[in-house]
C-alpha cells in the first residue's frame, strides 16, 4: 500500500512537471472577431468561424488574424450554428436563416433553403455523398423539428425519417461518424434526460440513445467512430454508436464544449467547463484533469467554442470577450533553435501506456533523427536514426511500454537543430 501511495505521488509530480511548463504559455487575445463564436472548422487552407451576430469569419494564417466573408449572405449574418463540407462545398447552418452554400472556398455565399416552411432554425448540417442533412429546431413553433434532407445539387428540403420528435427546441449540432452514423444531440429538451438521437440507416429511423446521468448534451465531438459528449454532468464516451456511455471525467461539472485529438481509449481531450475555463485530460482510467485556464478572463462567462489547430488551442468567450489562443508546445531539453519549415505535433495519445504518435511536417526533404529522452536529457529510445523524410507529413511511433512511468521528451533533430515535445508514460 505504501508503494502504491508513493507511486501515485510521484506520478502526480511527474505530470505536474509537464503542465507546469505550460504555465509559461499564456492566452493571447486575437484581435478579431470580437463576436461570440459557436464553432471553428478548416476548409481547404483556411479556418472558418461561425459567429453569433456578424456572420462568417475566415483566417488565412492559422487563426492569428481574421476577416469577414459575408458576401451575398444578406440578412443571414447572425447566429451561425456551424459548418459542414464535402466535395468542394462549404455549408453553413443559421438559426433563423436556414442553410447557405459556398462553392468558392467561402468567399461568396448563396441561400439553399427551398422546401423549408420558414427561414429554418438550423442547429447543424452534414453532407454524406450527394445528400445534405440539417437538424431543424422547433424554435417559436415555426415548423416541426427533426432532421431534414435534400440533394446537394438542388434545395428541396423535406423532413425525413421516423422516431424524431417534432418539438425539440434546440439541437447542439448534427454529426456523422466514420461509418456515416448520424448523431443529433439535444441541448434543451425539457424534462427528458440526455437526449442524443442516432440514425444508423442514413436518417430513415432515429433512436433516442440518451445519457441516463446527464440532463443536457451541450457538445459532441467525433473522431472516427468514437463519440465524446460534453454534458451537464461531465464528459461521456461511446464507441458503439451511442448504445452505451461511460463517464470519463469532470463528473458533476457543466461541460459546454469538448474536443478529442484521437480516437478511442487514451485520447487527449480538451474541455470547456462553465465558469471555470479550459481543462485537459485523457480517456483513460486515471481521471487526472488539469486546468489550462490561466489568464483567460472566464469570470461570469463560459466558452462557446474550442478548437485545436497547428499546435494552438483556440477558445471563444461568450460575454463579448472575443477569441483567444494559446500555444500548446510544452517543454524542451536544453537550448533549442527553431527548424525553419519543420513542425512536429503534440504526441497522441497523451498520456499513454504503450505507444504514442508524433506527426512531422516538413516543406522539404530532410535527414532527421527522432529520439526519446528522460528528464536528465539521456537518450532512452532511438525511434529514427538519420532517416530521410521527403517533403510532406509523416507519422512516427514511439513504443514506451517497457519504460518506467514518467515524463519523457521526444526530440526531432535536423542538421544540429532540434524541436521537442513532451511524452507522459503511465502504467
Amino acid at each position: 500500500m505504501h508503494r502504491i501511495k508513493t507511486f501515485v505521488v510521484l506520478l502526480i509530480l511527474f505530470l505536474s512537471i509537464i503542465f507546469s511548463q505550460l504555465s509559461f504559455a499564456q492566452w493571447r487575445r486575437v484581435e478579431s472577431p470580437q463576436d461570440r463564436i459557436f464553432s471553428i472548422t478548416q476548409h481547404s487552407s483556411k479556418l472558418f468561424a461561425a459567429s453569433e451576430d456578424t456572420g462568417v469569419w475566415a483566417s488565412d494564417n492559422g487563426g492569428q488574424t481574421w476577416y469577414r466573408v459575408n458576401s451575398s449572405l444578406y440578412e443571414m449574418t447572425f447566429d451561425v450554428s456551424g459548418f459542414a463540407e464535402g466535395r468542394n462545398r462549404l455549408w453553413a447552418g443559421f438559426r433563423g436563416g436556414g442553410v447557405c452554400l459556398s462553392t468558392d472556398g467561402g468567399r461568396t455565399w448563396q441561400r439553399f433553403n427551398e422546401g423549408f416552411q420558414t427561414q429554418a432554425f438550423v442547429g447543424g448540417v452534414v453532407q454524406i455523398g450527394d445528400t445534405l442533412f440539417a437538424a431543424v429546431e422547433n424554435a417559436f413553433g415555426l415548423q416541426p423539428s427533426g432532421v431534414y434532407r435534400t440533394s446537394v445539387h438542388k434545395a428541396e428540403w423535406v423532413r425525413f425519417g421516423t422516431g424524431m420528435p417534432t418539438t425539440v427546441p434546440e439541437f447542439s449540432g448534427l454529426h456523422k461518424t466514420a461509418s456515416n452514423v448520424l448523431i443529433a444531440p439535444s441541448s434543451n429538451n425539457g424534462v427528458r434526460r440526455g437526449n442524443i438521437y442516432v440514425s444508423e440507416d442514413f436518417g430513415r429511423t432515429w433512436q433516442d440513445r440518451r445519457i441516463a446521468d446527464a440532463f443536457q448534451v451541450f457538445s459532441v465531438h467525433i473522431v472516427g467512430n468514437s463519440v465524446f459528449a460534453g454534458t451537464s454532468n461531465g464528459i461521456y464516451f461511446s464507441n458503439d454508436n451511442c448504445k452505451t456511455w461511460r463517464n470519463i471525467g469532470l463528473q458533476g461539472k457543466l461541460v459546454d464544449r469538448v474536443i478529442a485529438l484521437a480516437e478511442g481509449a487514451n485520447a487527449s481531450i480538451y474541455a470547456a467547463v462553465d465558469g471555470e475555463g479550459i481543462f485537459f485530460g485523457d480517456n483513460g482510467e486515471w481521471g487526472i484533469w488539469y486546468s489550462l485556464t490561466k489568464n483567460l478572463p472566464i469570470e461570469d462567462d463560459f466558452v462557446s467554442a474550442i478548437y485545436v489547430f497547428n499546435n494552438h488551442l483556440f477558445a471563444s468567450l461568450s460575454a463579448g470577450r472575443g477569441l483567444w489562443s494559446m500555444p500548446l508546445t510544452t517543454v524542451s531539453v536544453g537550448r533549442e533553435a527553431e527548424i525553419s519549415g519543420l513542425n512536429i505535433s503534440s504526441p497522441f495519445p497523451q498520456p499513454t501506456r504503450q505507444e504514442t504518435n508524433i506527426s512531422i511536417t516538413t516543406d522539404r526533404t530532410v535527414e532527421a533523427s527522432v529520439t526519446l529522452h528522460d528528464a536528465l536529457g539521456n537518450v532512452v529510445l532511438v525511434i529514427k536514426d538519420r532517416e530521410r523524410f521527403p517533403a510532406g507529413k509523416h507519422t512516427v511511433t514511439a513504443n514506451v511500454q517497457t519504460l518506467p512511468s514518467g515524463v519523457y521528451y521526444c526530440r526531432v533533430s535536423v542538421g544540429g537543430k532540434s524541436q521537442t515535445q513532451a511524452v507522459v508514460r503511465v502504467p
